[in-house]
């Protein structure tokens, strides 16, 4: 029986890495759209990536990458070579490969690097990751993190906001009272959407995120402030999830 399903291109972690760091010509990341739009894991594998992106705007001066990795990202492409791996479009030039395959192991290495620079690290355990939801009339998102980090993934779909005017995200305690966790505009400067089109943003608590009760977005001046002042647009419950 033939197969009838539609061909798929074969998309690489360094195509991804370059999609996610912008350094993709229009026609290739246009096919990498494609591709995700149509395969969850591969959407999937690319949030990583972005996320690993985005968090160096947060994040402290980079620390170079050990030497090994050139003579790791040669092997791999020497192996690609030499076994003529298949692609969905024609062959790219020697020096693109070499550059996204560095991309590749440089936003993997910078994954292993960015929760330290961050003040957080990943979890001993696999613990499963926390998700709540955060509901309201303008939009929706949630906030991911793993018990024990101080710093969590906020995925949100907001509209933008006037001038003079950003987003707060706010960590309530069991007193009620609350931290601010981020500042923020819609869309976020030199971001790009995921693929749903929500934004990622970067949520820093002053004490483990399971110690608070609920999250909420709030309506706030440009620079913030000390404690809510402005309409709540999203909220979510920790009982809820």
């Amino acid at each position: 029986m033939n197969d009838t399903r539609p061909h798929l291109p074969q998309i690489l972690d360094e195509d991804l890495a370059a999609y996610a760091l912008g350094a993709l010509p229009p026609e290739e990341a246009e096919v990498v759209r494609r591709a995700i739009q149509r395969d969850p894991d591969l959407a999937r594998r690319l949030r990583e990536y972005q996320n690993v992106v985005w968090a160096l705007h947060y994040a402290a001066p980079p620390v170079p990458p050990p030497p090994v990795l050139r003579e790791r990202i040669l092997a791999r492409v020497r192996s690609r070579r030499a076994w003529g791996l298949p692609r969905a479009w024609p062959a790219w030039g020697w020096a693109k490969r070499w550059a996204w395959a560095l991309a590749a192991f440089v936003v993997g290495w910078l994954a292993l690097q960015v929760p330290q620079w961050m003040g957080t690290h990943p979890p001993a355990t696999d613990a499963p990751m926390v998700e709540v939801a955060l509901q309201g009339e303008m939009g929706e998102g949630h906030l991911q993190f793993h018990p024990g980090d101080t710093v969590a993934y906020l995925y949100v779909k907001l509209p933008p906001l006037p001038e003079g005017q950003a987003y707060q995200f706010w960590l309530v305690k069991p007193d009620q009272t609350r931290d601010s966790g981020a500042v923020f505009a819609i869309p976020p400067a030199e971001s790009t959407p995921l693929p749903d089109g929500h934004y990622l943003i970067w949520v820093r608590a002053p004490q483990p995120l399971e110690h608070y009760i609920a999250f909420g977005i709030t309506i706030e001046p440009a620079t913030g402030s000390p404690a809510p002042t402005g309409p709540r647009v999203l909220f979510g419950s920790l009982a809820d999830r």
